[in-house]
């Protein structure tokens, strides 16, 4: 689902920078790519939560909190225990935000391609002063 997600931002990012010929078109993708990064913008803030807020509820309410690390640790202090669960926890946040991040840096890598977009664009026909 990862990678359809991906596929379909790559997508949107490139018809939004393709050369049209139109100047409504254009103006359209750039709207479009405007609107892509706000909603993914806004997609990862809310996915994200407030820092590590959700991670520590997470961890207030487990069941199966880390006790040990064998071989270095035997056993944890219930403090030590705790923070190696909110660890845990936040790990887990940090696997689902990874599809929203990937966007954007879909997007923003995007620009550097523009020139190849633009030579195997539309090719506007040439002008009558050059044919002389």
């Amino acid at each position: 689902m990862t990678l359809v997600f991906l596929l379909l931002v790559l997508l949107a990012v490139l018809v939004a920078d393709w050369p049209w010929r139109s100047r409504a078109a254009l103006m359209a993708g750039r709207t479009l790519r405007v609107a892509l990064t706000l909603g993914l913008a806004f997609m990862l803030y809310s996915d994200a939560g407030i820092g590590v807020g959700r991670a520590w509820r997470r961890a207030m309410t487990a069941t199966d909190r880390v006790t040990s690390a064998p071989p270095a640790f035997p056993s944890f202090t219930p403090y030590e225990s705790g923070v190696t669960t909110m660890r845990r926890e936040a790990s887990k946040d940090v696997a689902t935000l990874r599809p929203f991040l990937w966007a954007l840096v879909i997007v923003g890598v995007a620009p550097v391609l523009r020139p190849a977009l633009y030579k195997y664009g539309p090719q506007s026909p040439p002008s009558p002063s050059s044919a002389a």
